[in-house]
């Protein structure tokens, strides 16, 4: 075994990535927990978690996994409150939890003429 593995942190670390599957969280959260990339904690996972577990783990990560209208104006709100606040796109991406273009592509998707009209949209779909 190596000098410098610690089973403990090992330990800890499956247990962390079990309980992000069990909360619908990705790659990217545990990323963020360990202070590693979410690609060296998918790698790690890969190691030593089942594949049916990296692959739940992977599905929760997509941006597009629970697509509702009502997630979707949500999230739409949340931006146009951080953009109101002054946030880059960068930092909203993080704070959402995927990459900047990440986060363009899914506005592109689904406010293809600007966060304001795509709330807009969605506030007269409800008063209808």
């Amino acid at each position: 075994m190596n000098p410098g593995y610690d089973m403990a942190m090992h330990a800890r670390r499956k247990a962390q990535a079990e309980a992000a599957i069990e909360q619908g969280l990705g790659f990217a959260h545990l990323g963020a927990k360990w202070n590693i990339t979410s690609v060296a904690a998918r790698d790690w996972c890969i190691k030593r978690l089942t594949e049916d577990q990296c692959e739940k783990l992977s599905e929760n990560g997509r941006l597009a996994v629970h697509r509702t209208s009502a997630n979707v104006a949500d999230r739409l709100e949340l931006i146009a409150l951080c953009r109101r606040a002054g946030w880059t796109d960068a930092k909203v991406a993080r704070a959402i939890g995927c990459s900047r273009s990440g986060l363009c592509d899914w506005l592109k998707r689904n406010a293809p003429d600007g966060v304001a009209d795509a709330l807009q949209d969605f506030r007269d779909e409800e008063a209808a």
